[in-house]
């Protein structure tokens, strides 16, 4: 069984900090709340927190909300994973159709034995192309470079007919 879904680690709202206490009475909109947690209730404070109290509770409920809000957002990140150091090797037969010496040489380096096969324009005579360039092994795949649509058809079609059609 594998799970799908995505693990959330992060708590919902703000993370408690060493400056909680002081959130917590800025939260509360009560000067002298916030005055007795600094430790200091002189007259002189609690006038100058009289303004800004109320100002610091509505920018940090402001900055909760956007924070709520973001958190709902869909975001995608791409991470780049791990090269593979145990990547699976090719086996088998592979032909390829049409396609440069740089194809073919990358299906050798992965461990392919290769067979190139000349394109081409009729299914019949691509079939018995196919044909003889497997030589009876057991043909795993088929790759082709092809000029469009037709070209694709006629390179399944002829694969197909020579059950060279590959995994």
């Amino acid at each position: 069984h594998q799970r799908y879904w995505l693990d959330t680690t992060a708590p919902a709202g703000v993370a408690p900090t060493e400056d909680g206490g002081f959130w917590s009475a800025v939260d509360t909109g009560d000067p002298c709340a916030v005055a007795s947690f600094l430790g200091d209730d002189t007259h002189a404070l609690r006038s100058s927190l009289d303004v800004v109290v109320p100002a610091l509770s509505a920018w940090r409920s402001r900055t909760r909300e956007r924070s709520a809000l973001s958190d709902l957002r869909y975001e995608v990140v791409w991470k780049a994973s791990a090269p593979r150091v145990d990547a699976t090797r090719l086996s088998g037969t592979w032909l390829v159709v049409g396609a440069g010496a740089d194809v073919a040489d990358a299906l050798r380096d992965g461990g392919a034995d290769v067979a190139q096969v000349e394109f081409a324009a009729t299914r019949d005579a691509l079939a018995d192309r196919l044909r003889e360039a497997a030589a009876g092994r057991p043909v795993v795949g088929v790759v082709a470079e092809v000029d469009g649509p037709a070209s694709a058809l006629t390179v399944l079609q002829a694969a197909g007919d020579t059950e060279a059609a590959g995994r």
